[in-house]
């Protein structure tokens, strides 16, 4: 109620005045200040932090708690001494308390504020509810003194339509729970001989008016009768839907009765009408009065609703504040409720109203339980909002293109419950899990959706590899009641919250198929970082007790488990050499067979990943092989690798070398204990795999009489580098596009740009920067030639900068100038960029006429320019002038 009145109260103030608004709840805060500001009318809001400050420069502070204690320490806070030195004490302000409590605290309240002569507090409870506090049409029962009346009364007229001064302070709670006492007793009264008089066969409708009519009639008869069709706009003509709540009218009830102790006034019905109220609200149906009730034990049977979230959504703070049918989500809980009293479940669950997430332990512990609260369920609703059902025929189509079943949470959704019933965007059944059960396999790619257990955990992932959440980290939450894991919540960790989800599924599985994924963009990583790793392992299967013909069958399975050595686990394992149609671009790699697996259409093939192993100079692991993985997931045929083997094997002992295969690894396949590492351990290169693509737009230096000089090659170190021309530009002065190959370490590539009239040459070197975890990947240099030469017994070979083996990187920087030989300065400009598609980085070559050195390169970059500009002449004696 204190959002709608808040909202009148906003809009009927001058825009001269500043309301303060302050609630528990910071979201409902910041929607009240952006809903209001929407309407550039009425008197400007400002959030405020706490309650002191709402209060202290304020004139009028206006209060609407729920409960005594509440209010003591609100205003505990409020009279503590000022946040400011500058504050002045003022006798004057106005404190009007809204809240529906006891006399006697609200007393002790306004003793509290004129003893400290921080203002003058009156009561003001209103009557009206919800609908009343939105239409503006509450009534107050003031307690005040008289000489206050006039300035409190146009204050709560912006809120509603009546003011009844009942008296001094505190007398306008006496009034209203003398008034609350008498309709719970009233509603009792309706309620019994309505019942009576039906039982004996009167028409409801007909002692309903006998009733209001007659000196019966009282406001629970007249307005609010308990039967339905006796009065149009009650409750009970709409579902009884709305209303005065049970927990409402017992809490007055109960506030009246302690009243009634402390003024000594005897009260015959009321400790009976308040059993009564407690009885009625333990049998409440809770779907259809929409009232929310907690359970901690026996939970009954509930229906349970499946849907995505909307920006609209009622949460589990607007049902407290009797906002929710206010708000659009609301028909959504409606329709849920709505269906689940026709199918004669009493309780229905939904996530974004039945969970707290102010509390970060109520969360945790709900999304724990998630799955476990869906698969209890009597029934699940999935609602499909962007699908209308009207049309039957078109029903198949509009559910492949639900966003359903994109959404990563409604995968545990579908496959928990026994019973989904599917619902279009009008709460029309288009059909259930059952019947509609070919049709959602092929959508969701999941074979069974009821025996689905026995996948293994990369058919698992698979499920979830196009699906999406909000936040990335539920990504992972949302999968832990699929693998049966728990663990705690750690909103902003990101993909890492994917990682602890797979060590805590291999905590208690031995299943090796977590490591079938494939990530193009390799970080060296033992885990996928997201599901859509494993789009490519739907058709993993586990080989059936009877596949145990083949050499990577046999035996158990054997345990893994996480070290800080990284993964240890036994893997076949076959050198890549033995398979030649295997090859990672000049990596040594090995290929690691994953224990009882084959693909649902070829029985013979069996998912294997690419391992590099880690040449560690140390004794301490020479029993225990060390890999970094190759994060790619590839199937081969188990007839065809045996085969190969045998062929290896018998080379290997033709060249004399019968007792080990390549490196360290025995005769394949052999099962290995080894370790997974997530990056190398000793000082290799990082890779990545896939390309970098990087646009050189050099019209500065063209303009300058620079041309680009393309017979000279790029320097290439396994294939790094490759040079192309962008569609961009104009003239000779067309943009370049140098690519660099990620998978290669280690490398670097010049470009060279000659001055057909002095023949200077500017060289720009690129290099890639292997400290992995840096952001920036490539760092640039600049160096000068008079000429360029060619040698006598081969073309020109660009120089390597002996830095390359020595060190991680080369040395560069993203901005660095040199000074040319007529006086002018050339710069190079590094920058990475987004949004498109053709290239990430752009190096802007510009020159500058007055010399100006814009970036000054450090002193150890000087000797790598030095360096880059001489060594172009170390081969043989130069002959011919380019």
């Amino acid at each position: 109620m204190g959002y709608n009145m808040a909202r009148n109260l906003q809009a009927k103030l001058p825009t001269s005045d500043t309301m303060k608004v302050f609630d528990i709840n910071p979201a409902m805060v910041e929607r009240f200040a952006n809903d209001t500001k929407a309407l550039k009318s009425g008197a400007a809001v400002e959030a405020v932090d706490n309650v002191r400050e709402a209060a202290e420069d304020s004139e009028t502070t206006i209060t609407v708690l729920p409960e005594p204690t509440h209010v003591k320490n609100v205003f505990g806070h409020i009279l503590q001494p000022p946040l400011s030195e500058s504050y002045i004490a003022n006798p004057d302000r106005l404190f009007i308390d809204c809240s529906t409590i006891d006399p006697a605290s609200s007393r002790e309240v306004a003793n509290a504020v004129h003893s400290t002569q921080q203002g003058k507090f009156v009561d003001a409870p209103m009557s009206g509810g919800v609908v009343g506090a939105t239409a503006g049409t509450l009534t107050f029962m003031l307690g005040a003194p008289d000489s206050l009346v006039s300035r409190v009364e146009p204050i709560l007229l912006m809120m509603g339509k009546k003011v009844l001064h009942c008296g001094a302070q505190g007398a306008g709670l006496s009034g209203k729970l003398a008034n609350n006492y008498l309709l719970a007793i009233n509603n009792i009264a309706t309620a019994e001989a309505m019942n009576l008089g039906m039982k004996w066969g009167l028409d409801p409708a007909v002692l309903g008016n006998l009733i209001n009519i007659s000196t019966g009639r009282c406001w629970p008869s007249s307005v609010n009768n308990p039967v339905k069709g006796v009065v149009d706009g009650a409750p009970a003509s709409r579902d009884y839907s709305g209303g005065f709540g049970l927990s409402l009218m017992k809490k007055d009830l109960n506030l009246a009765i302690i009243a009634a102790a402390e003024a000594g006034a005897k009260l015959e019905l009321g400790e009976r009408a308040k059993e009564v109220y407690e009885a009625a609200e333990q049998q409440e149906n809770y779907t259809t009065t929409l009232t929310l009730h907690t359970f901690d034990k026996a939970i009954p049977p509930y229906a349970i609703l499946s849907h995505r979230w909307s920006t609209s959504e009622v949460l589990f703070k607007d049902l407290e504040d009797d906002l929710g049918p206010s708000l659009p989500g609301y028909a959504k809980i409606q329709g849920c409720c709505d269906q689940a009293k026709a199918d004669g479940w009493e309780y229905a669950w939904v996530d974004s109203c039945c969970i707290d997430k102010s509390s970060s332990a109520e969360l945790s512990e709900a999304i724990n339980s998630m799955f476990k609260w869906y698969r209890d369920a009597q029934v699940c609703y999935a609602f499909l909002d962007d699908v209308d059902g009207e049309d039957e025929r078109a029903i198949p189509e509009k559910l492949r293109k639900s966003m359903w079943f994109t959404r990563g949470w409604t995968l545990q959704e579908l496959l928990a419950p026994d019973v989904v019933v599917f619902f279009d965007k009008n709460w029309r059944d288009i059909g259930t899990k059952t019947s509609l059960g070919e049709l959602i396999s092929e959508i969701t790619g999941i074979e069974d959706l009821f025996s689905w257990k026995g996948a293994c955990i990369a058919q698992k992932m698979s499920w979830a590899a196009k699906r999406e959440t909000t936040k990335e980290e539920d990504m992972a939450y949302c999968l832990m009641g699929l693998f049966d894991v728990n663990m705690p919540l750690l909103y902003g960790e990101g993909d890492k919250a994917f990682m602890r989800l797979q060590m805590e599924i291999i905590k208690a599985s031995d299943d090796e198929s977590f490591l079938a994924w494939t990530d193009l963009d390799d970080r060296g990583d033992i885990f996928a970082r997201s599901p859509l790793a494993f789009q490519d392992a739907g058709q993993i299967r586990r080989c059936r007790q009877d596949r145990t013909g083949r050499t990577f069958y046999q035996g158990k399975t054997h345990p893994f488990t996480m070290t800080n050595m990284g993964l240890h686990i036994q893997m076949f394992l076959v050198p890549s050499d033995a398979l030649p149609s295997i090859r990672f671009k000049g990596a040594m790699t090995y290929v690691g067979l994953l224990h009882g697996f084959y693909t649902v259409n070829h029985d013979n093939l069996c998912p294997a990943i690419l391992l590099d192993e880690v040449q560690v100079p140390s004794r301490v692991f020479e029993e225990n092989l060390i890999f970094t993985r190759i994060s790619i997931m590839l199937f081969l045929d188990t007839d065809d690798v045996q085969e190969k083997c045998k062929t290896w094997v018998d080379r290997q002992r033709s060249q004399g070398e019968p007792s080990s295969g390549a490196g360290n690894v025995p005769l394949p396949p052999s099962r290995r204990s080894i370790y997974l590492h997530r990056f190398s351990i000793v000082e290799t290169a990082r890779r990545a795999a896939g390309r970098r693509d990087i646009l050189v737009n050099y019209a500065s230096l063209y303009r300058q009489g620079f041309s680009l000089l393309s017979s000279v090659p790029f320097s290439k170190l396994d294939g790094s580098w490759s040079l192309r021309y962008s569609e961009s530009g104009t003239g000779d002065a067309v943009p370049i596009l140098i690519t660099y190959d990620t998978n290669y370490p280690f490398d670097c590539a010049h470009i060279y740009f000659i001055n057909s009239t002095t023949r200077e040459t500017v060289v720009l070197g690129v290099a890639a920067n292997t400290e992995w975890k840096s952001s920036r990947i490539f760092t640039v240099i600049l160096s000068t030639l008079d000429s360029l030469t060619k040698s006598k017994n081969r073309n020109l070979q660009p120089p390597l900068s002996p830095l390359l083996y020595d060190s991680k990187l080369i040395l560069g920087a993203d901005r660095i100038s040199h000074l040319l030989r007529n006086g002018m300065s050339v710069s190079a400009s590094l920058n990475r960029i987004g949004g498109n598609e053709k290239y990430q980085y752009v190096i802007n070559l510009t020159v500058d006429p007055t010399g100006a050195i814009r970036w000054p390169p450090t002193a150890k970059i000087l000797d790598q320019m030095a360096w880059l500009g001489t060594s172009m002449l170390a081969h043989d004696t130069p002959t011919e002038l380019l």
